[in-house]
């Protein structure tokens, strides 16, 4: 009973290890909620891009906007959000970030339709190899509610490249963006002894109950 008490005690002990350091896995990409450039309202060109925003505007232009822009609490990362159409029609955005060929990644984003009905490109590319390509379709409304999607890929080489481009043709109002994350996804045996673990954590406090 003792060794089984013990084992439990570090199977427990991993789990919160494994908590930890997938909490702790940063996120590859930078100014991925669009908090830079501080900012009530900014239209952002080719080649005009601030520093530290992270991002290639790769068509027309994009918008950053602030929750003081809408006149209340929209945004569900910070208090900016993207645009991805700017002035007049189409807008897109890339970001280029390192890789581990191999390694499976999750891809997270934040997306809205706001007074339009849009649609954007979500791409993935390693090289020459496209990693991933999805169609995020939005229902514009004039009150609306972020939903978050994640995907995983896998990496081909030591970089690759994520890109946003509108597909809706829409004018002004595109996709809304925020809090977009590519970090490493937790490994099948990790998540394995997670389970153990949060079991392992379980027994251990009812025997301290008992």
């Amino acid at each position: 009973m003792r060794n089984k008490g013990l084992l439990l005690t570090v199977i427990a002990t991993a789990a919160i290890g494994i908590i930890g350091s997938q909490t702790a896995r940063a996120n590859l990409l930078i100014n991925g909620s669009f908090e830079i450039p501080t900012t009530n309202y900014s239209l952002i060109g080719i080649g005009g891009e601030p520093p530290g925003f992270g991002w290639t505007v790769t068509v027309n232009n994009v918008e950053v906007k602030s929750n003081s822009f809408y006149g209340f609490n929209f945004t569900p990362y910070g208090t900016q959000l993207l645009d991805l159409v700017g002035t007049g029609t189409g807008g897109g955005i890339s970001q280029t970030f390192s890789t581990v060929g191999g390694t499976v990644y999750s891809l997270t984003w934040a997306h809205a339709g706001i007074g339009n009905a849009t649609s954007a490109d979500v791409k993935v590319v390693g090289g020459v190899k496209t990693l991933l390509d999805v169609t995020d379709t939005e229902v514009g409304t004039q009150n609306p509610v972020f939903t978050t999607t994640t995907v995983t890929f896998e990496a081909s080489g030591s970089s690759a490249t994520l890109s946003f481009t509108d597909t809706g043709g829409v004018r002004d109002n595109g996709l809304q963006l925020d809090g977009v994350t590519v970090t490493e996804a937790p490994e099948p045996a990790s998540m394995a002894l997670l389970g153990a673990g949060l079991l392992g954590l379980a027994a251990v406090r009812r025997r301290r109950v008992a």
